[in-house]
C-alpha cells in the first residue's frame, strides 16, 4: 500500500485520472475520505472532467492533530459506491520547529568594595534672605462685600412649572450660610 503525506498547514490538490464505463461522467460523484483512528473521518468532493482527469483541493488543516490513518478514493456512479483507491496517509506540519535548551554556564565575578573615610567639609554661607510679601486682604483691592437676597422657593402650582430638585436647593442654601455669614 502507497503511503501519502499531507502537510495540514498547507492546501494541497490531490488529481488522478480514471475512466468511467456504463455511467454518465455528470452524474458521477468523486470525493476523498481521511480516515482517523479516533473515529474521525474528513471528506472532501472533487470535480471530475469530461477526459477523465479528476482534482480533489484538500483545504488547510490546523485543527487536525498529527497522526497517521488511512486516504480513500471514492466515486459514487449510476447509484453505485466504488472504493477505487487506498492508501495510508500521514498527516504533519510541512515544517517542523523544535528547542532543545542547553546547560546555561554564567561566570561569577568576585566584587570588592573599598570604604574610604570621608571627613565633612564647612559648608558654604549662601544663605540670602529673602522678605515675606506683604499680606492684602480683599478690602485692600477695592473689594467691597455684596448683600445677596436669600430666596425662598414656593411649591409648584401646575404641571407646567418645573421643580427645582431638592438637592440643588440644599446646595444653594449651604453655599449662602458659607460664604454670607
Amino acid at each position: 500500500m502507497d503511503k501519502i503525506t499531507i502537510y495540514k498547514n498547507k492546501g494541497e490538490t490531490f488529481e488522478c485520472q480514471f475512466t468511467i464505463d456504463g455511467a454518465s461522467i455528470e452524474d458521477t460523484t468523486i470525493r476523498l475520505c481521511l480516515e482517523f483512528s479516533n473515529n474521525k473521518n474528513m471528506f472532501f468532493y472533487g470535480t471530475l472532467k469530461h477526459d477523465g482527469n479528476c482534482s480533489i483541493d484538500i483545504p488547510v488543516l490546523k485543527e487536525l492533530s498529527n497522526g497517521q490513518g488511512k486516504m480513500v478514493i471514492e466515486a459514487i456512479a449510476d447509484s453505485t459506491y466504488f472504493r477505487l483507491y487506498e492508501a495510508d496517509v500521514e498527516v504533519k506540519n510541512s515544517v517542523e520547529v523544535s528547542v532543545v535548551k542547553k546547560p546555561s554556564v554564567v561566570e561569577t565575578k568576585k566584587t570588592s568594595i573599598k570604604l574610604e573615610q570621608i571627613t565633612p567639609k564647612q559648608p558654604k554661607s549662601n544663605i540670602k534672605t529673602v522678605e515675606k510679601p506683604e499680606e492684602k486682604s480683599p478690602k485692600d483691592e477695592g473689594w467691597e462685600p455684596v448683600q445677596v437676597e436669600k430666596k425662598v422657593y414656593q411649591p409648584m402650582n401646575s404641571a407646567s412649572e418645573t421643580p427645582a430638585e431638592p438637592s440643588r436647593l440644599r446646595r444653594f442654601d449651604d453655599f449662602l450660610k458659607k460664604n454670607h455669614s
